[in-house]
């Protein structure tokens, strides 16, 4: 893009004050009037000097689908299936410390699913997983993922054999690398530029860190001995985190439920389910000045639970942190320019980067209460229960973000026969969190949820409550614009425009006081000075400058 050095003067000379009618002329930005490009052109005298910064620049996300099914078989050494009450499950990326991928990568993993079926028995199976169409509508050229199940089902076939079937979301972090140029020098003395503070979000620093998990499960006194594991769940929730002395510590937690087959001290087998957490904390070395509101964290694990004697089972495993650090890099951008002598042409190059300027996160509980009908199944025993989001939507507005959503809850029951069944509930979720940056108009969101907890419980014969805790963390990001000028040079002209020795100009609506230096070739310090105004207040329209000019 050529940009014209400036729109045609008013005329005058030195005894005359000229008032120049705004419904007569009219001077729109440089970069929005375009007259055709000058035949000739010279070099400057003294050609610029330009810094170059390399970074890469966070997007922001988009989302992939990815489904998958699978039919299974019920392993020989297990009862037949009457029935399939339901599945869960968790996905594990492989390899586990793999955090950066571009697009000649393929993402690959496995989908462990516990399958919950008559007579109360679990069968555990893996389903892999392996896809490179994911990165199709990214727009970045490195990326970052978080994987989960966005629903899960099973379906019975026959007493040996069904059918595994759901999606997977997978959410791509985009991130593209920059090598700009910006004018650090401009070596003419005559030449006036408009520069402009903008800020880019910039990936700082990547880390991870392991942490050897071991650590015994104590059942309930009174609950019986465990026989045989039917399945366990784990989930990693951050509790808190600090940096101190290049140090960030993290401290989290193992939240585990176990379904198991406990045996009575007069031999009878009975389901039963313990639940508890695991508190665990990490110290990685990290930079001084990294922002703990901008770090991104994902957990991985290898975690597996086995019974350790008849009171207690053994955790063990890994739990991997992978730490992206972020940062808002202040940068100068060049969008305009203009020689009080000569008549200045450029090239003008734009690139829209991402900014950050709000986080937040924040914790939002709901609960719900079931009423169970006469014709419903009336449990005896709660055993165990697991949620899932089923959706969730961010908008700002005013200065907060408003979250709505629902989560997918089941909870496996027993009934005064001891059969179990499945209450299956859908719990809404409302709330607000407040943010910062008010200055937003339409922020582009990313919502990050982990669930935090679930609990339930009986209040009457006839009412159920489910509890839910979201951990959320929103990051609103506006887009910015880049500048640099390159190619300058001067129009070889004949003539150039006259400059009247004193007017008074009228502005237009949108114009700036540099709009107006620039018409008049003259240093936009002194024609400040000359109005009594400060350099950024914006001018209204209608509003009268006064230009004399002491060359």
């Amino acid at each position: 893009m050529t940009i014209s050095p400036y729109d045609s003067l008013p005329s005058g000379n030195s005894v005359e004050y000229t008032e120049v009618d705004l419904n007569q002329l009219k001077t729109t930005p440089a970069k929005t009037s375009l007259p055709p490009k000058p035949t000739k052109t010279k070099p400057l005298a003294k050609p610029p000097s330009y810094a170059e910064s390399t970074f890469k620049n966070y997007l922001g996300y988009v989302e992939y689908i990815l489904p998958f099914e699978e039919t299974l078989l019920v392993p020989d050494t297990m009862p037949d299936m009457k029935k399939v009450l339901f599945a869960e499950g968790r996905v594990d990326i492989s390899p586990m410390g793999k955090s950066t991928y571009d697009r000649n990568d393929f993402l690959s993993g496995n989908i462990t699913v516990f399958t919950v079926y008559k007579p109360t028995d679990v069968v555990k199976s893996a389903i892999p997983f392996k896809t490179d169409k994911c990165w199709e509508h990214a727009s970045g050229d490195t990326f970052r993922v978080a994987v989960s199940l966005k629903w899960i089902a099973a379906e019975m076939i026959n007493e040996r054999k069904f059918i595994v079937k759901g999606e997977l979301l997978i959410k791509i972090y985009e991130l593209a690398e920059y090598k700009l140029k910006y004018l650090s020098n401009s070596a003419e003395n005559d030449i006036m530029t408009c520069r402009q503070a903008i800020q880019a979000t910039v990936l700082k620093q990547e880390l991870s860190d392991t942490t050897e998990i071991s650590q015994d499960i104590t059942i309930k006194e009174g609950q019986p001995h465990p026989v045989k594991i039917l399945k366990a769940t784990m989930n990693i929730v951050e509790n808190h985190r600090q940096i101190t002395s290049g140090k960030l510590i993290l401290n989290a937690s193992i939240h585990h439920q176990v379904l198991y087959v406990g045996e009575k001290d007069s031999g009878e087998h009975e389901l039963c389910c313990t639940t508890g957490k695991t508190d665990f904390s990490q110290f990685i070395l990290i930079n001084d000045d990294a922002d703990t509101n901008m770090l991104k964290l994902t957990f991985r694990h290898d975690l597996d639970m086995t019974i350790e004697n008849n009171n207690s089972f053994q955790l063990r495993g890994n739990v991997m942190t992978l730490v992206q650090s972020y940062d808002n890099a202040p940068l100068e951008s060049t969008c305009d320019a203009y020689h009080k002598k000569e008549d200045l042409l450029y090239d003008l190059h734009e690139t829209t980067l991402s900014h950050v300027a709000g986080v937040v996160d924040g914790e939002i509980s709901s609960r719900e209460v079931i009423d169970l009908s006469e014709n419903d199944k009336k449990p005896s025993v709660l055993l165990c229960g697991s949620c899932r989001v089923e959706s969730l939507n961010a908008v700002f507005k005013q200065g907060q973000i408003l979250i709505t959503g629902d989560v997918k809850s089941e909870v496996l029951a027993l009934d005064d026969e001891d059969s179990p069944f499945i209450i299956n509930h859908t719990i809404p979720v409302r709330g607000t969190l407040e943010i910062t940056a008010h200055e937003l108009s339409d922020p582009d969101i990313c919502v990050d949820v982990v669930i935090k907890d679930f609990w339930f419980g009986e209040i009457n014969a006839r009412q159920i409550e489910l509890n839910s805790s979201l951990s959320i963390t929103v990051w609103a990001s506006t887009k910015e614009i880049f500048c640099t000028l390159e190619n300058l040079r001067f129009a070889d002209t004949d003539k150039l425009a006259d400059i009247p020795s004193m007017a008074v100009y009228v502005v237009a609506p949108g114009e700036r006081l540099w709009d107006v230096a620039k018409r008049y070739k003259c240093d936009i310090a002194t024609l400040a000075k000359q109005n009594d105004l400060d350099i950024d207040t914006p001018l209204p329209a209608g509003a009268k400058i006064f230009f004399q000019n002491h060359v």
